[in-house]
């Protein structure tokens, strides 16, 4: 068997939906842009740390004389699930950095972000409480 070809995968998808966050960062040197090339990164790595060995006999009567394993790529769910909870746990970003991303709250601010962890600028809005001004009703 064969594996999926994950590093194309992950070659592409940094060369195509990098590209307008990388020019972006360049010109103005943003956070926004910063905290995007991060996320995708992540969701990257996601994809990748949740492939699987996956394998299958061959032989006479369903022996398995001969085994062939191969790794796949995760279910479009798993991955879901695992951008979730890290979405659960995401980082808040200072919005003033330009080079570097860096935690708002001031108690972490000298812990580094990991590479597994999504960050954002600003909290989403809970869409479960009635909000007008925002048009959630």
């Amino acid at each position: 068997g064969c594996s999926d070809n994950v590093n194309y995968g992950l070659w592409f998808s940094r060369s195509f939906v990098d590209a307008p966050e990388t020019v972006s960062h360049q010109e103005s040197r943003n956070v926004r842009s910063l905290m995007n090339l991060h996320n995708n990164e992540v969701g990257r790595k996601a994809v990748e740390a949740l492939m699987s060995r996956r394998c299958r006999c061959h032989g006479v009567s369903g022996s398995c004389a001969v085994k062939t394993c191969w790794r796949g790529l995760p279910a479009f769910k798993d991955v879901g699930q695992y951008l979730k909870d890290s979405y659960e746990r995401s980082v808040r970003l200072a919005g003033r950095s330009k080079r570097k991303l860096r935690r708002k709250e001031k108690s972490k601010s000298l812990i580094p972000i990991s590479n597994d962890e999504l960050v954002h600028l600003s909290k989403s809005p809970n869409y479960c409480g009635h909000n007008p001004k925002r048009g959630i009703l």
